[in-house]
């Protein structure tokens, strides 16, 4: 009876042990994590501002009390490299080839960090390609012919066949946010969203937000502009 008391006993004490012992592993693992949890709960992610997105830009300047904040985007200007769309053809924009290669268009920092879109501009990629903005119908042209992705964020005056300069800011805005929404980290628009903003502005003349606010032309722009900045507040 002594005998199987002390077993009793000596298992008891060896659960114990091992509960312990989970216990302490535990332990130190919970310990070990705490700087990691720390740390996230110190440096959470940063949420776009209300003004980064169509519905919360066109209401946000009387629901909100707080300014609107930087989206992140690059201007049209980053991404045409200084293109200038007087010249007859993207070969004289691209100054220097030769020895040092690339040229002055192609040494702009877009080009430099974004070797797809350098090879976009190459190869000539048309504005309604699906590169670009497939589900345009309208035939925009410039100068030189179709309307290419770098004519379009280039100076927008000189795309042909819009109705009216905020139209063409659309155009040119519009390339820059699908850009921005290809390429650059943190960015908050989707290329569909943007896809959708612009389609539908050239297609029917305004675009609809999520809140049921229609942004004509002159409002989609400056939408637009506000995500590459110059944040603003709009109104529906």
């Amino acid at each position: 009876m002594e005998q199987n008391d002390n077993q009793d006993s000596s298992r008891r004490q060896e659960g114990l042990g091992t509960h312990g012992h989970n216990r302490r592993r535990l332990s130190r693992a919970m310990l070990g994590a705490t700087p990691l949890l720390m740390t996230l709960h110190a440096s959470p992610l940063k949420a776009a501002g209300a003004n980064c997105m169509p519905s919360g830009w066109a209401s946000g300047n009387v629901s909100r009390h707080d300014g609107p904040q930087d989206c992140g985007g690059h201007s049209p200007d980053y991404w045409s490299g200084g293109y200038d769309p007087t010249h007859a053809s993207l070969s004289q924009n691209v100054s220097g080839q030769g020895r040092g290669g690339g040229g002055q268009l192609f040494n702009s920092a877009s080009f430099h960090s974004h070797p797809e879109w350098r090879l976009a501009v190459e190869s000539g990629v048309l504005f309604d390609s699906n590169y670009g903005f497939p589900g345009v119908s309208r035939g925009f042209q410039e100068e030189e012919g179709d309307l290419t992705m770098i004519g379009a964020v280039s100076a927008s005056v000189f795309v042909l066949d819009v109705q009216g300069a905020a139209e063409r800011e659309v155009i040119r805005y519009g390339t820059a946010a699908l850009l921005n929404a290809r390429y650059t980290n943190g960015y908050p628009l989707s290329e569909r969203l943007v896809r959708d903003i612009v389609t539908d502005t050239l297609e029917h003349g305004h675009y609809e937000t999520d809140g049921g606010d229609r942004l004509y032309p002159e409002q989609v722009y400056r939408f637009l502009e506000n995500t590459m900045g110059l944040p603003s507040w709009g109104s529906a």
